[in-house]
């Protein structure tokens, strides 16, 4: 879960949120900065200024995921297939090669349409402590795990 806070409450909210540093940069967000706004769906109705924590549903990194490796493997395998039924070894290479290619190209066609993930808001934080979890807040006693 993420920690945020609400700029724009609404049924699609707008909440800033802060980078963490396990985000890395897999440039999938296309932010540059440590802060950033996004849009979250709001079952709770938040209003502005409010504390909450956001997820990103799990089937989104999933569906991610087998789409980045899968569609490309896919290509590859299907290139391999027909070059070499036709050409031998050299033709599955570049069979191979071109599937790729394809696949990615495939793939960068999904990304265009396919609508963006969207976080979800799960809780309103209370206190401060709350929204920080794992991180150091002056104040929170570092032995309490909650």
């Amino acid at each position: 879960m993420q920690p945020a806070v609400v700029v724009e409450p609404g049924p699609l909210a707008t909440v800033i949120i802060t980078r963490v540093p396990m985000c890395g940069n897999c440039g999938k967000c296309h932010f540059r900065g440590r802060t950033h706004l996004v849009r979250a769906v709001d079952p709770l109705g938040v209003q502005r200024g409010q504390r909450v924590l956001i997820e990103f549903p799990e089937h989104h990194f999933l569906l991610a995921a087998l789409l980045s490796f899968g569609v490309p493997l896919a290509g590859l395998l299907a290139g391999l297939a027909l070059g070499s039924a036709g050409w031998g070894l050299p033709g599955g290479a570049a069979g191979g090669l071109l599937g790729v290619a394809a696949g990615y190209a495939v793939l960068r066609l999904l990304d265009r349409r396919l609508p963006p993930p969207r976080p979800v808001i799960v809780a309103v934080c209370e206190r401060q402590e709350e929204c920080c979890e794992g991180e150091d807040v002056p104040g929170r006693d570092p032995s309490r795990v909650s």
